[in-house]
């Protein structure tokens, strides 16, 4: 999303900035798309609003990429957006805010009568890799699915790896129950003839971050967005008092 982020979403806020009357500009970008939410201040004509952004927009046309479709400016009401949306920035890096997010804030809100669903975007979601080499593999005649099987069978949440080249590695992206990273490393592996190895034996395990799969900008700033839905049958406006009552 970087990429996108760079040469479609940032001059296409540059560009809508400079109109008047708006009170934030939110953006998500991702994989093949670049979405920019503009809201303005309440008494404001909308449909003059999204004529200047499309004004705004032909001006950059040309700029942005070959490939990249005519931008499209949709109207929406207040109602068809989620009850709250959150943005969380500040001096930290924006993968501390997701993990703030993702540990804590979302598990507190979801807790809230009447939420149905949060959704986080930017940032990345701490990640641990168990790195297997082949090679390694080879040398013990060890299987990469017992790899992953004794990991599952220490807790380790982790879903079937696949290579990378050119180093021929697996990559087994463990997700959760362990105390310390180091104790993954530990994890007996078997071996034919009745050997026993460790994770470390066969490659190595990182502390990392998944790849980003969205940016998020609020008002010019990279951020972590917390977009809360509340249920169908809930009162909106009480459900989202509630939300402001338990954010610390």
């Amino acid at each position: 999303p970087t990429e996108i982020e760079r040469q479609v979403t940032k001059p296409i806020e540059d560009v809508v900035s400079s109109i008047s009357g708006i009170e934030a500009i939110t953006s998500y970008s991702e994989q093949g798309r670049s979405m920019v939410m503009i809201m303005f201040d309440i008494g404001e004509d909308i449909d003059v609003k999204a004529m200047d952004i499309r004004s705004q927009l032909d001006l950059i046309r040309q700029s942005l990429p070959e490939d990249a479709e005519d931008p499209v400016v949709i109207k929406f009401e207040l109602s068809q957006f989620p009850v709250i949306t959150l943005a969380l920035f500040g001096p930290q890096d924006v993968n501390e805010l997701y993990r703030v997010a993702d540990e804590e804030l979302v598990t507190l809100i979801s807790q809230v009568p009447g939420v149905a669903e949060v959704k986080l975007s930017g940032g990345e979601r701490r990640e641990v890799q168990v790195l297997v080499e082949a090679r390694k593999l080879r040398k013990h005649r060890v299987p990469i699915g017992a790899v992953a099987l004794a990991l599952r069978a220490a807790n380790v949440e982790a879903p079937a790896g696949h290579i990378t080249q050119p180093d021929r590695r697996y990559i087994i992206r463990a997700t959760g129950r362990f105390e310390r990273v180091e104790e993954i490393g530990q994890v007996r592996v078997p071996a034919p003839g009745g050997g026993i190895l460790t994770v470390d034996d066969l490659g190595e395990v990182r502390d990392t971050y998944g790849e980003a799969t969205t940016a998020s900008r609020f008002n010019g700033e990279q951020t972590i967005i917390l977009a809360i839905q509340a249920q169908t049958d809930a009162n909106e406006v009480a459900v989202a008092d509630r939300i402001k009552e338990v954010l610390p």
